[in-house]
């Protein structure tokens, strides 16, 4: 069997694997959350993303996937599944394509299976939170992250900034890892500093231009400055007060824990996914010294 027929045969599998496990699911019951995103979606749709009773706790994007959904199909709960379980596959390639990069075909082979077997990506595709989209997102940026590295134009700096950045409407946990990144690559890039300059603005540049519409709507509808929602740290919207300072500082403190040691599996599934490429690169260079 060549490595292409192994590829389809292992996307076949995700994806069936995926939509089985969507198929079982009859009803919201999973968590509060997947209530609360699923009444958003309604909510947009019936309202408008202007109204204010939508409100700015939640980031928008998936919010805004389940209104388009709603809006050109109904309230079609099992249909939402199975597009969640395509996005899921369509990981499952990225993260392949991510091993390749690492290593050999192999590799990238073994990735794409520890991937579609992994039962939490199998499980969230299968309800109504932000997950599985997170991940495909965080896939897409490590790849883009990669394509810039290797090839620094102005186009891969602006498909770069523009999948952070929607990514980060997804869920802005990808915020913090994109200075160091950027820190990285302008210590490592042969370019002039005029041309790195001009790249990290770039990346910024169409960064903001994904986010600055939700904000100019959360403005409008609420009057506050939220770049994305509220619940990036609700609680800074008291730092015009004295304490606010400490406050903000805390809550940074707690935000840096929580990226590297915070115990809700649910919270580190795009870590785990992106892991799977050198997960498998260091199972093929342990099978390679095993065979020597």
């Amino acid at each position: 069997m060549s490595h292409r027929q192994c590829l389809w045969g292992l996307l076949a599998f995700a994806l069936l694997l995926r939509v089985g496990f969507g198929l079982t699911q009859s009803d919201l019951t999973n968590a509060s959350d997947e209530v609360h995103w699923d009444r958003l979606g309604q909510a947009y749709v019936a309202l408008g993303i202007l109204h204010p009773d939508t409100g700015m706790y939640r980031p928008p994007l998936y919010g805004l996937f389940l209104a388009g959904m709603y809006h050109t199909f109904g309230h079609n709960l099992v249909l939402v599944r199975i597009v969640q379980a395509i996005m899921g596959t369509i990981t499952c390639y990225l993260i392949y394509v991510l091993g390749c990069k690492m290593g050999e075909v192999v590799v990238g082979l073994i990735a794409a299976g520890l991937f579609a077997i992994y039962p939490l990506f199998v499980f969230f595709s299968g309800v109504l939170m932000a997950e599985t989209l997170l991940i495909l997102l965080t896939t897409i940026s490590f790849v883009s992250c990669i394509q810039f590295w290797q090839k620094s134009t102005v186009t891969m700096a602006i498909v770069f900034g523009g999948i952070v950045g929607l990514s980060a409407l997804c869920k802005p946990i990808l915020l913090p890892w994109l200075p160091p990144v950027l820190l990285f690559w302008w210590q490592k890039s042969h370019l002039k500093p005029v041309q790195k300059a001009s790249r990290v603005l770039t990346i910024i540049g169409a960064l903001s231009l994904m986010i600055l519409p939700w904000t100019a709507r959360n403005h409008i509808t609420s009057g506050e400055f939220v770049p994305i929602s509220a619940n990036l740290g609700i609680n800074l919207l008291v730092g015009a007060h004295p304490e606010g300072l400490a406050l903000i500082l805390l809550i940074i403190c707690m935000s840096l824990l929580h990226m590297v040691f915070f115990v809700h599996t649910r919270f580190r599934l795009p870590i785990d996914a992106v892991l799977c490429a050198p997960a498998a690169w260091i199972c093929v260079q342990w099978i390679n010294r095993t065979k020597r």
